[in-house]
C-alpha cells in the first residue's frame, strides 16, 4: 500500500472509531513528517534520476491526501501565505492597530535608533511584543511577524 493510500486508511480508520479526531490528527502528522522528510531527501537527489522522480510523484500524492484527510476537519483549505495574511491582519485588528498605524510605529522606532535613543526604540519594540507584534531588524529595515501565543 502506498504512503497516500496508507494515509487515508489511518485517518479513516481513527475517524471511524467515534470520530476520535486525536488519533486522525495524529495520523496526518506522521504523514506530515513523512512528506517533510522525502520532500529533504529529493532535495539532495540528482533531478534528472528516476528516485527523484519518483520522490515528486510521492510528494505530490501525498500532498492531495494530506489536503483530501484534513479538508474533513476543515484543515489545509487555504494556502498557507492567504492563512498568514488573515492571522496578520487579526492579530493587528486585536491590538487595535492598522498596517497603516504599524509603519508609523516602526518608522518613529527607526527615527528613534537613527538618533540612538536605544531606551525610546526598546520601549516602542516592547510595547509592539507586549500586543503580540515582533520586530525584527533587517539590513533593509524592521520586519514584522506575529505571535502566535
Amino acid at each position: 500500500m502506498k504512503s497516500d493510500e496508507v494515509l487515508i486508511a489511518g485517518f479513516a480508520a481513527a475517524m471511524d472509531d467515534d470520530f476520535n479526531t486525536a488519533s486522525a490528527l495524529g495520523v496526518l502528522n506522521t504523514a506530515l513528517r513523512h512528506l517533510n522528510q522525502t520532500k529533504a531527501e529529493s532535495a539532495r537527489m540528482k533531478r534528472s534520476s528516476d528516485s527523484y522522480k519518483a520522490a515528486r510523484v510521492q510528494l505530490a500524492r501525498g500532498i492531495a491526501a494530506l489536503r483530501e484527510a484534513g479538508g474533513v476537519l476543515g484543515l489545509f483549505t487555504r494556502a498557507p501565505g492567504e492563512f498568514m495574511e488573515r492571522f496578520k491582519n487579526e492579530r493587528l485588528a486585536g491590538a487595535g492597530m492598522s498596517r497603516e498605524a504599524l509603519d508609523t510605529v516602526i518608522a518613529q522606532r527607526a527615527a528613534a535608533r537613527a538618533r540612538k535613543d536605544y531606551e525610546e526604540s526598546d520601549r516602542i519594540r516592547a510595547d509592539l511584543a507586549a500586543k503580540g507584534i515582533l520586530l525584527q531588524d533587517t539590513p533593509g529595515g524592521a520586519a514584522w511577524s506575529v505571535s502566535f501565543d
